[in-house]
């Protein structure tokens, strides 16, 4: 508005008397608002307040320049709730927006894979004004996801089965750890059309580990048409003994409408994976083998090569030596379990040597050695025997 100024001004006459002389002065000033620039967006979102799980939603965002001054860079960035799949571009560049404009976009999800129940969808509007300035508007839209429609004439049955296994124990097909099993699903069309998709997927328990894919889809499954599908699960090294149940779900699908879920099981018992003990002995006469007669006094150096070849560690590990009558045992020796050079325990009454070896890693070897001496007082063959054996061994394992 308008407004005044005063100013009181004091000085000297021009006399040679030196009077005081005084005076005011005002000048009207006038003072009008400076205009702030202002962006001003009004989000509103719209859509469906429900929608059946697996079904596609639309939304719509509409917004509108209340401002004085144009919107900049328009920008819509909408989140998807949980489980939500983005049908369109979930973030849309609309440019400019001049005061007073309104404009509005639409943004599709599919709900396969959101849960029954509440949610929020939220959309942010970005702009900028003319001076860089950054605001940001929002909008929110609760929907409630309600249990899928099933079209009642879209049915399938599901059977699962597991192909391979070892044996039948405690009334289940028994499999060991580091086992590949193969599940066999058969699905069929039970319904009165053809269906146009089943989504196949596999649910592994614990302690499992997918070969490939953990989904399959079959296409156009006509009336009363089986199909198989496979799954290989790898069992883990570290699955603990017990019994197991694999789980497969199909997912029959016309256009947008999904039929009945249809779930399947098999249960199974796995066991521990025995290690894989390999042995083997050679005799040494003068650094080589024997390989023809031999004589009283003569010194035989038994060698003994062991493994275990399997996938997992053999435990309480031991090696025994039967010797035969025409050999004197002298010595022999063998790396323990702690890294050092031990010597076997020889038995008089049984004439054999046994080793300790305690935990035999997977995938490894080791060797020990038995020094004897002839004693014959015949030509005749001798037999050596080697056996090797653990605690979670199925079975000795033994050469001559």
């Amino acid at each position: 508005g308008d407004a005044i100024n005063v100013v009181n001004v004091q000085g000297m006459a021009g006399n040679m008397t030196g009077e005081l002389v005084t005076g005011t002065g005002q000048v009207n000033v006038s003072v009008k608002q400076k205009l702030i620039p202002i962006i001003g967006l009004t989000v509103n979102k719209t859509g469906p307040s429900t929608v059946p799980k697996g079904q596609t939603v639309t939304f719509t965002i509409t917004f509108t320049n209340t401002g004085n001054e144009p919107a900049y860079n328009v920008t819509i960035n909408d989140i998807a709730p949980p489980g939500f799949t983005n049908e369109t571009q979930s973030q849309i560049y609309v440019g400019t927006l001049m005061p007073g404009n309104s404009t509005s976009v639409t943004i599709k999800f599919n709900t396969q894979g959101a849960s029954i129940g509440n949610t929020t969808n939220i959309v942010k509007v970005d702009a900028n004004a003319g001076n860089g300035d950054n605001w940001t508007f929002g909008a929110n839209k609760s929907i409630e996801i309600l249990q899928p429609e099933y079209v009642s004439n879209m049915t399938i049955n599901a059977t699962k089965t597991l192909i391979n296994y070892r044996t039948i124990e405690y009334g289940y097909p028994t499999v060991r750890q580091l086992d590949i099993l193969n599940f066999s699903i058969n699905i069929t069309n039970t319904g009165n059309a053809t269906i146009e998709k089943v989504e196949i997927k596999e649910f592994m328990p614990s302690y499992h580990t997918i070969i490939g894919n953990t989904s399959i889809v079959i296409y156009n499954l006509a009336v009363n048409e089986t199909r198989e599908v496979n799954f290989y699960v790898q069992v883990n090294l570290d699955a603990p003994k017990g019994y197991y149940t694999n789980v497969v779900r199909a997912y029959p699908w016309i256009g947008a409408q999904q039929g009945q879920m249809q779930e399947a099981t098999t249960t199974y018992y796995i066991n521990s994976t025995p290690p894989i003990l390999e042995i083997n002995i050679t005799a040494i006469y003068n650094n080589s083998p024997v390989n023809e007669t031999r004589y009283s006094n003569d010194e035989i150096n038994l060698t003994v090569h062991y493994c275990n070849r399997g996938g997992v560690n053999s435990t309480d590990t031991t090696i025994t030596i039967a010797l035969p009558p025409e050999l004197i045992y002298i010595n022999s020796s063998y790396t323990n379990s702690t890294g050092g050079i031990s010597e076997g325990i020889y038995n008089p009454a049984t004439h054999s040597v046994t080793f300790d070896i305690g935990t035999l890693q997977y995938q490894t070897c080791g060797n020990l050695s038995i020094l004897t001496k002839v004693n014959a007082s015949e030509l005749k063959n001798i037999t050596t025997n080697a056996t090797i054996n653990s605690s979670n061994a199925i079975e000795p394992v033994s050469a001559n």
